[in-house]
């Protein structure tokens, strides 16, 4: 997991969100059980930024499927600014 989340940040540092992105699907393939795997992307605004609202909120969802406890809606945790707008 510790390689997933290295490997995201690589991609951050090198100005490639949209590459941190599809790592980041990789990883949670890789590491269904890891929720420092998942809640690495949320935590990282660069990262964060490249979901769509519709897409945060299905991660959430996956998250809650997989039993990772979700404590908390994404609107009470991050600013509405970092939360792009819902795509239709």
């Amino acid at each position: 997991a510790h390689l997933w989340r290295t490997y995201m940040d690589l991609e951050v540092d090198e100005d490639r969100g949209d590459a941190a992105k599809r790592i980041f699907y990789r990883a949670i393939a890789a590491c269904p059980w890891s929720k420092d795997v998942w809640l690495h992307a949320l935590r990282r605004p660069q990262i964060l930024t490249q979901f769509s609202k519709t897409e945060l909120l299905d991660l959430v969802e996956m998250m809650s499927a997989k039993e990772l406890r979700v404590r908390t809606m994404l609107e009470e945790v991050f600013p509405s600014d970092m939360l792009p707008p819902s795509k239709a």
